[in-house]
């Protein structure tokens, strides 16, 4: 039987023709995230072949490219973020978070939604808690989840502008 193991070749190659080398340090996130692609179509097709197989070499590519449109948008969005939240002057950090606090606090007053004011307010209370964390603290599904957070994000640019 064919496993995963049996694909480092072409995972490499994949790799190699998108011009992530070893020195990249999202290098062993982009081979995990090849290897689960093949994991999840070894499930569906066991003869799948390792060697000589330009269908799956294109899958992968174009898996890659996608991560690393992710990853574009990702950092677009933190960069706008740290832009947003940035203090200007080092000598008045204490004074720009109190105004950032009552920011927050304003913006969860004119919430619609009792749903999300409780989503805001977690989000608040665990700045650094993960997505699954949050689902199942909340006993919310994760796509609900992610389009409450992107709901809340645009509601916080478009009343802070």
């Amino acid at each position: 039987m064919v496993g995963v193991e049996d694909f480092e070749q072409i995972i490499g190659g994949v790799l190699q023709h998108q011009h992530i080398y070893r020195s990249n340090p999202d290098f062993e996130d982009r081979q995990q995230v090849c290897r689960e692609k093949i994991w999840s179509l070894l499930q569906n097709q066991p003869d799948l072949k390792a060697q000589q197989n330009p269908y799956l070499f294109m899958i992968l590519v174009n898996l890659m490219r996608d991560f690393g449109r992710k990853q574009a948008r990702n950092q677009a969005l933190q960069t706008r973020v740290q832009k947003t939240f940035r203090p200007e002057l080092a000598d008045r950090v204490s004074a720009k978070q109190f105004d950032f606090s009552l920011d927050l606090i304003n913006f969860f007053q004119i919430l619609p939604t009792t749903e999300l004011k409780v989503i805001f307010n977690d989000m608040v209370k665990f700045p650094e808690a993960t997505i699954n964390e949050r689902c199942r603290r909340l006993d919310l599904p994760r796509t609900t989840f992610k389009h409450r957070q992107r709901q809340l994000g645009q509601m916080y640019l478009r009343w802070h502008r």
